[in-house]
């Protein structure tokens, strides 16, 4: 079929578009602005095709709080001290190859909470937690799954699964696996009241349905860190992966992720 080559390069020079978010101007945003504009693209606050995220994970999963429901493609410089996004780094900065090839950025896996009528999105993690012990009935795909009562449930997905997952002695779930998993929070176990007291992989395609959760105080629903609401006895939560219409540029490579563990969590 013959397609019209002004057509196409029309097309391309839309999506020539690019912001920076960074808390201050540094070097690295100077050298990115240069290669940028070199290749041809403009600066676009609205709606760029390309944002360059400053910063360590913490303040990325703050920023792509905006960016659920744009399609964008994300690129994360780790200039931060934990930097499990980014494969970049003030010192290693993409090149514009990198950048522009579709095939190395990722469609990540994002879970999606509803409680009390209202959705929530998280990249990491969702938790219940309260100040007292909490009950509760846990459903999976609507079949009961365990009765839990302990501080907390923690729902993480892979690209989470290496943050507060990893510190409530989750599994590390590998980029290349399509799963996520539920996590009990120091539960509570005597004869009367037990439950299986080890993390469950699920599948993507699962549902989590969380129901009867009881406490003497309030129950928090927390995503990537943020409360949200608090939950009753009366209300039920439910928890699934969904795919945001934003792209991040991600390793795929299984011994980079290795290696950025082992930099992380064992040689420093």
């Amino acid at each position: 079929m013959f397609v019209d080559k002004f057509v196409v390069n029309a097309m391309l020079m839309t999506n020539k578009t690019f912001n920076i978010i960074s808390k201050d101007k540094s070097q690295v945003v100077n050298k990115i602005n240069k290669l940028m504009t070199n290749n041809g693209f403009k600066k676009e606050i609205k709606n760029p095709k390309y944002v360059f995220v400053l910063g360590g994970d913490g303040t990325f999963i703050k920023t792509i709080n905006k960016f659920y429901s744009k399609e964008v493609n994300l690129i994360h410089i780790n200039t931060g001290n934990i930097g499990f996004y980014s494969k970049f780094n003030s010192k290693k900065l993409p090149s514009i190859n990198q950048i522009t090839n579709e095939s190395n950025y990722i469609n990540p896996d994002v879970l999606l909470a509803k409680a009390k009528n209202k959705y929530f999105n998280a990249i990491n993690e969702i938790a219940i937690k309260s100040t007292n012990t909490i009950s509760c009935d846990i459903y999976i795909n609507n079949t009961f799954y365990e009765s839990f009562r302990g501080s907390g449930l923690l729902v993480s997905t892979k690209t989470g699964s290496t943050g507060f997952c990893k510190s409530a002695l989750g599994s590390i779930i590998f980029p290349t696996v399509d799963a996520y998993e539920l996590v009990e929070l120091f539960p509570t176990l005597h004869a009367k009241k037990n439950s299986i007291s080890s993390p469950i992989v699920l599948g993507t395609k699962s549902k989590i349905t969380i129901k009867n959760i009881l406490s003497n105080y309030s129950n928090s629903l927390i995503t990537d860190g943020i409360e949200r609401t608090c939950l009753s006895n009366e209300d039920s939560l439910n928890i699934e992966i969904i795919k945001p219409k934003f792209k991040l540029l991600f390793t795929k490579n299984e011994s980079e992720y290795i290696k950025k563990i082992q930099e992380t969590f064992i040689n420093g």
